[in-house]
This record gives C-alpha cells, sequence and structure tokens, in this order.
C-alpha cells in the first residue's frame, strides 16, 4: 500500500512564495522559519486531502517507507536535503505516519535538477511497510 501526492508553491504573508523548503543554513528569523514550517504543513494536509486512495487505506500507519525527492534548479547536498524536508515529514505525523521515530520510519530524500523554477516542486511517496 502507498501514498503519492506532490507540493507545489507555497506563499507566506508579504508576498514570499518557495516552491521546496528552506535549507538548514538560511539565515532568517526564527518567526519567519515559523511561518514558513507552518505553510508546508497546510500544503501537506491540502495534498493528503485531495488524494483519493487515502480513504481506502487505513491511515496512520505504523511502519512506513517516506521518499521525498526534491526537485530544485539549485541541487541541494545530501546532508541538507535531509534537514530541507523535516518540516515535510513533521507534517505526516498523525495524518499518514503514527510517528517518525528511525526504528519505525525510514526516510530517503533523493535531488533532481530541473532546467527552469516553475518545474520546482517535491514528491512524496509514502510505502507502508
Amino acid at each position: 500500500m502507498s501514498i503519492r501526492f506532490s507540493l507545489g508553491e507555497v506563499s507566506i504573508p508579504g508576498g514570499k512564495r518557495r516552491r521546496y523548503p528552506l535549507g538548514p543554513n538560511a539565515r532568517i528569523h526564527w518567526g519567519e522559519r515559523h511561518k514558513w514550517n507552518e505553510a508546508w504543513r497546510e500544503e501537506v494536509w491540502r495534498a493528503v486531502a485531495g488524494c483519493p486512495q487515502r480513504w481506502s487505506l487505513s491511515l496512520p500507519w505504523e511502519y512506513a517507507i517516506i521518499k521525498l525527492t526534491i526537485y530544485a534548479t539549485h541541487r541541494p547536498d545530501d546532508d541538507n536535503a535531509t534537514a530541507m524536508v523535516k518540516p515535510i515529514v513533521d507534517s505526516l505525523k498523525g495524518l499518514v505516519i503514527k510517528d517518525d521515530a528511525a526504528e519505525k520510519v525510514r526516510i530517503i530524500v533523493e535531488t533532481k535538477k530541473v532546467e527552469h523554477k516553475k518545474e520546482e516542486h517535491v514528491e512524496i511517496t509514502v510505502v507502508k511497510s
């Protein structure tokens, strides 16, 4: 069993927009980072709610494999990419997975280069294990 969805652009007040989460090295005020994390949480909830197969699945799952693919014009290195998806993984707790403890969930993060900003997005696949 699996659920798959894609995240589009999110925005926060002030007209700021992003197509994938901020990296751990982004120098921004903690309050702004919190707004971004909330925006990603809302986008995840919206995306999961739009998945028709979620009604036939017994969510949330206790054990799962989460694969996140970041499509970006400037590919982050592996450790930054893993840190970038934390708000997305946290948003899955209680919705698709029960907890993100290392013994229960395996997280796989990939990055792929795209040519244009409009192609940037994040794809998520969660497989029950």
